[in-house]
């Protein structure tokens, strides 16, 4: 009996230590960005978390903005664009966001996530 309870407790330490030692699944959402300058121009690399929950998925950072789009410029706000309006996850509502822009080239470049500033306001 004593062999029996030992064998029992020796197995419930092994299984306790396994548990313990082995390391859990990765859950971390890595994002690396950059720009880098080369001898005959620029590289901008995007890898990684998207952004996802921020506004339109088709608005990510660094990408250009898509043609059909009329970019202006706001006192406040700087070069951008309003996205259509749609259901926001992040605000739990169906609006627009500003879309902030820079000038690369002959196209515009998105430079942040999209902001959500009260409406659009034409004119």
């Amino acid at each position: 009996m004593k062999r029996a309870v030992r064998y029992a407790i020796l197995g419930a330490a092994v299984a306790a230590a396994l548990a313990f030692l082995t390391p859990p699944t990765a859950q971390a959402q890595v994002r690396f960005e950059g720009r880098f300058r080369l001898p005959h121009g620029e590289i901008a690399v995007g890898v990684g978390d998207p952004y996802p929950v921020y506004g339109s998925p088709y608005f990510r950072v660094g990408s250009y903005v898509p043609y059909g789009y009329r970019v202006v410029r706001r006192p406040r706000l700087g070069y951008g664009f309003y996205s259509p309006e749609f259901s926001c996850r992040t605000h739990h509502a169906y609006h627009a966001h500003w879309v902030p822009v820079r000038p690369y080239r002959t196209r515009y470049v998105v430079v942040e996530r999209p902001v959500y500033v009260g409406g659009p306001v034409y004119g």
